[in-house]
């Protein structure tokens, strides 16, 4: 039999991919990397926002946003309801065990007004169980009332059937 490329093979001699006879419907195909896989129900990320409000971030206090389901933080968008002046205040974040997510963020008070925004990436304790919270500490560090408004990204994987 003479050699012949694969990719060069025309449509009457293509066949499924190995397995496909035997996968039950509205399943595809996962490599494992090591030159095999298994058919399962598709995977999708899914992205879904928990929020909340700190009503004065120029007081030192937290808030607590529910985690309705097992998940991922990604990270958070906060956004000034007002501008801040004396100093920067630091938002921070905790899981329910009181476990770091990450890094403080500043929300600077130097040209801050209505509208300002910061952002947060979670790097630490990211993994979070169903029916815990996310708590969300601000030192008040600055002057002037001013709300926070603050929203988690949250992902997890699910299956989809169909």
């Amino acid at each position: 039999m003479a050699d012949v490329l694969h990719a060069s093979i025309t449509d009457p001699y293509l066949h499924e991919p190995k397995g496909a006879a035997a996968a039950s419907a509205n399943t595809v195909y996962h490599a494992d990397g090591a030159g095999s896989g298994t058919w399962a129900l598709p995977q999708v990320l899914e992205f879904f926002c928990v929020s909340g409000v700190i009503a004065d971030v120029s007081s030192p206090g937290s808030i607590y946003l529910p985690i309705p389901t097992a998940c991922t933080i990604v990270g958070a968008t906060m956004v000034l309801g007002a501008g801040i002046t004396g100093a920067d205040s630091l938002v921070t974040f905790f899981n329910s065990s009181a476990a770091s997510l990450g890094d403080a963020v500043t929300i600077t008070q130097s040209g801050s007004a209505a509208g300002s925004t910061f952002s947060f990436t979670a790097e630490l304790n990211t993994s979070l169980s169903a029916g815990t919270y996310v708590r969300v500490t601000t030192d008040g560090g600055s002057t002037t009332t001013a709300p926070l408004y603050v929203t988690l990204l949250l992902s997890k994987t699910v299956t989809r059937n169909g």
